[in-house]
C-alpha cells in the first residue's frame, strides 16, 4: 500500500522495489524501517520508510538530499 504523498511526488513503484533490494543505509526506528538507496538516472537519494508493524505499507517515500550529502560524507 503507497501513501498519498508517493502519487504526488511521482515515485516510481520500480524505484521504492530498487532502494528496498539495494539500500545503502537501513535505520531502524520504533515505529518504521527507512531505506535509503540511489535510484538509476538519478543522483539523489531515495528514503523509502516502511511501518514495522505492516512492512507492507509505505508510509512515504521522497528524495532526501540531506541524507545524500550525508552518504557522501560518510555519516549515513
Amino acid at each position: 500500500m503507497l501513501g498519498s504523498g508517493i502519487e504526488t511526488r511521482r515515485i516510481e513503484p520500480d524505484w521504492i522495489i530498487q532502494v528496498l533490494e539495494n539500500p545503502v543505509s537501513i535505520i531502524e526506528d520504533a515505529d518504521v524501517i527507512i531505506y535509503y538507496g540511489p535510484v538509476i538516472g538519478r543522483n539523489t537519494l531515495l528514503k523509502v520508510m516502511i511501518r514495522r508493524d505492516d512492512d507492507r505499507i509505505i508510509e512515504t517515500a521522497h528524495f532526501d538530499t540531506a541524507a545524500t550529502r550525508r552518504y557522501r560524507r560518510g555519516t549515513l
